[in-house]
């Protein structure tokens, strides 16, 4: 997480307008609660974790600009998210 968190925080030092992140903060001129940022799920691979965020894209109003790593359907996201939730358990 403090990865990402250092990614976004680049992207708004640099102005980067290819991210999303970006794009909302500066339209909505806010920054995000960075203490209160949580994990949503935990991924050991690059690849689940890009095929993971694209489902929760898919099944949730984001900001995103792009569907993500793969396109899911709205369904095949959701499921495949309580999926993951029931392996945690």
């Amino acid at each position: 997480m403090e990865k990402r968190h250092k990614e976004h925080k680049r992207d708004l030092r640099n102005h980067m307008e290819y991210s999303a992140f970006v794009v909302h903060a500066e339209q909505s001129n806010h920054l995000p609660n960075w203490v209160e940022a949580g994990i949503l799920a935990s991924c050991k691979t690059k690849g689940n974790r890009k095929v993971t965020e694209a489902a929760y894209i898919a099944t949730n109003d984001t900001i995103n600009t792009r569907a993500g790593f793969i396109r899911w359907a709205k369904s095949a996201a959701v499921f495949s998210i309580k999926d993951m939730e029931g392996l945690k358990k």
